[in-house]
């Protein structure tokens, strides 16, 4: 079976490499489980794909399925693609899968695809579908289309984090998703002027916070690739490279892992400098030393908001006592590490003046402020218009918003024009 597995070309209302290297992600599992097949990864979102390119490729490589990563942003362009498709390779099937139609399956219903994937890991979802292909059976975790309707296939199994598959790095376009990283401005999450590898480490959540997709798409168990696993991929690609992203929606949850990870770090000289997102909750004083040691530059933590009246909207972990963040963020200082404060603006209750409090406070502590608009992820339906669906974009309100016109404008001005402390971290990045 020959597969071509893509984003869809649109324009991101945020740009981080992790959610697109599932492409390359799903590649390398069916490569190693399908040794036979023809499998085929393409960024076209980032490598920004002409339509000429898209039926170029399209029509001179003939796949017998089509996997699309689905995000976000990537409706608006989603209908066109799927005309290319059908009108260039009519004998290939389609199918969706990602964080957006698996929250919203009945949505994508519209669209005519061939398969939906409504629940699993990706590589479970896309391999069944080959499977499908060839033996007939009813994929796994996936609506699949019978004439005029679709049937529901069986909840599929949980993969292990033994069979997650690191990409290969020579396919992903790292070249391009370093432009996209250029403007710190955009605080996106890469450095700019420096090469990331993307390491995913872990799935699932054991919070659930409302506003995040996590927990939903990966479940509450935290399924974690080994520490020898990570730190042998490191050590394999360091020289392409000048540091480590790890996506892991909590990196520090799991202690032991933590240590044994950092003990590999030291005791193999990988002399890699990394970064990590975690809790307020999870990160303890007693481990900063130990990751220093190890690499690590920065950690990026959820703070959301100091404003003791939103606060109370977050989930019970998040609940933390302002003298805690400040202690953290103190002790982050005096060992190297740069906090990139996660901040939140569009919460219930909040104040103009507390806005600005919260960024201004992680600043005065040596801390990155990243910004970011409240977007109840939450709301989203299978009813929903696709205006309404679009509107769900982590940049501007929508219509349903109880906020006023006055305060929409003023939030916006933080999110778009509020000049930053600039970051100290390229200093301890070296460049190769």
């Amino acid at each position: 079976v020959k597969t071509l597995i893509t984003t869809i070309p649109h324009i991101p209302g945020y740009f981080n490499a992790a959610y697109n290297m599932s492409i390359f992600q799903v590649g390398a599992y069916l490569r190693a489980k399908r040794p036979q097949d023809i499998i085929v990864c393409k960024d076209m979102a980032a490598l920004n794909f002409t339509w000429k390119d898209i039926a170029n490729l399209l029509r001179s490589e003939r796949f017998d399925l089509v996997a699309l990563l689905g995000d976000y942003d990537s409706i608006d362009s989603l209908e066109r693609m799927l005309f290319y498709v059908k009108e260039l390779i009519p004998d290939s099937k389609t199918m969706i899968f990602g964080r957006l139609p698996m929250q919203i399956p009945l949505f994508f219903q519209q669209f005519s695809l061939d398969y939906i994937a409504y629940r699993g890991d990706y590589e479970i979802n896309v391999e069944s579908v080959i499977n499908t292909l060839e033996t007939g059976e009813v994929p796994l975790g996936c609506f699949y289309k019978q004439v005029d309707r679709y049937s529901k296939g069986k909840i599929p199994p949980i993969l292990k984090p033994e069979d997650f598959t690191f990409p290969d790095v020579s396919e992903v376009p790292y070249s391009a998703y370093y432009n996209l990283y250029k403007n710190d401005d955009s605080r996106y999450c890469g450095i700019p002027d420096r090469k990331e590898l993307v390491v995913h480490v872990s799935r699932g959540c054991p919070i659930g916070c409302e506003f995040c997709d996590v927990q939903m798409l990966q479940g509450k168990r935290d399924r974690r690739v080994s520490a020898e696993r990570v730190v042998s991929y490191i050590e394999q690609n360091k020289s392409s490279f000048e540091y480590v992203s790890f996506f892991s929606a909590i990196f520090t949850l799991n202690k032991a892992w933590l240590r044994e990870f950092c003990r590999l770090m030291i005791e193999r000289h990988i002399s890699m400098p990394w970064k990590c997102v975690t809790t307020v909750a999870s990160l303890k004083t007693c481990d900063l030393e130990l990751m220093h040691a190890a690499g690590c530059f920065r950690v990026g933590l959820g703070i959301e908001t100091l404003e003791a009246e939103t606060s109370t909207l977050l989930p019970l972990h998040k609940r933390i006592k302002h003298q805690e963040v400040d202690a953290l963020l103190r002790h982050c200082q005096s060992v190297g590490i740069e906090v990139n404060a996660f901040l939140m603006c569009g919460l219930e209750g909040e104040t103009r003046q507390g806005i600005e409090y919260s960024i201004k406070h992680v600043e005065k502590l040596g801390a990155r402020a990243r910004l970011s608009l409240y977007t109840p992820y939450q709301t989203l339906s299978d009813t929903m218009s696709k205006a309404q669906v679009c509107q769900l974009n982590r940049q501007t309100f929508t219509d349903d918003s109880d906020f006023d016109f006055y305060h929409k404008q003023y939030v916006y001005d933080f999110l778009y024009k509020w000049k930053y402390a600039e970051s100290v971290v390229q200093s301890r990045v070296p460049k190769k």
